[in-house]
């Protein structure tokens, strides 16, 4: 199962990579160059905050959270992730499942209210806890 996971998220990095380039490259030909700049720098922000994501542990989270982040780009809506699991912590399939939901649903009520998201996730005592706050504002942008 997991590797199917990871497979799904290879090819929606691949479409959405496709994607932006064909944004970046509309903009260059309009001649709308500082567009094309502002673009290239919000996809390059969500993409060091994916790799900051893609160093926790355990891999299962990660693959979940690389999830999230990429259905939180469908959705246009930033995420600010805060997340303080330790290095050696390990969650049952059922608990990261749990959290897929929980965050999924989060998202599409962010979406809705036109709001970024933070999301603080934590361990105690084996369990995985999630905060979610709304932060009013714009949204970031058109990624």
């Amino acid at each position: 199962m997991a590797c199917e996971g990871w497979l799904d998220l290879l090819r929606f990095q691949r479409h959405s990579f496709l994607n932006h380039l064909q944004v970046i490259s509309g903009w260059i030909q309009l001649g709308k160059l500082d567009r094309a700049r502002d673009y290239l720098q919000e996809v390059a922000t969500r993409l060091e905050a994916q790799g900051e994501l893609s160093l926790v542990q355990p891999p299962d989270l990660v693959l979940v959270l690389l999830q999230v982040a990429h259905l939180a780009e469908t959705y246009d809506v930033e995420v600010l992730w805060d997340v303080k699991v330790p290095t050696g912590a390990r969650f049952k399939v059922g608990q990261l499942r749990l959290l897929q939901r929980r965050l999924q649903a989060e998202l599409e009520g962010a979406a809705e209210r036109g709001v970024r998201l933070h999301v603080l996730l934590s361990e105690a005592n084996g369990e995985l806890l999630v905060q979610t706050h709304d932060i009013p504002g714009d949204q970031a942008g058109s990624c």
